[in-house]
């Protein structure tokens, strides 16, 4: 990580270095991986409801704009 985004990663109990194993990029990997941890596999509520904002978002964004002379109502 120290290349990519020069930042050093460090322990939060010895102040060591950290280095990174694994990067782990598909979602059935991930949740197979907190299920045998017993940790949830769902995104906590918070998550979801960011997630549909940010679609909403990206649907307004793909609409197209509204000409200034027509105004609102056009």
């Amino acid at each position: 990580m120290r290349r990519t985004f020069t930042i050093d990663v460090k322990c939060e109990r010895c102040h060591g270095p950290l280095r990174l194993i694994a990067l782990i990029k598909t979602e059935t990997i991930i949740k197979r991986i907190l299920g045998a941890m017993h940790l949830p596999t769902q995104p906590p509520q918070l998550a979801a409801q960011v997630h549909r904002w940010r679609r909403a978002v990206r649907r307004r964004l793909a609409q197209p704009a509204v000409n200034p002379g027509e105004g609102v109502m056009g």
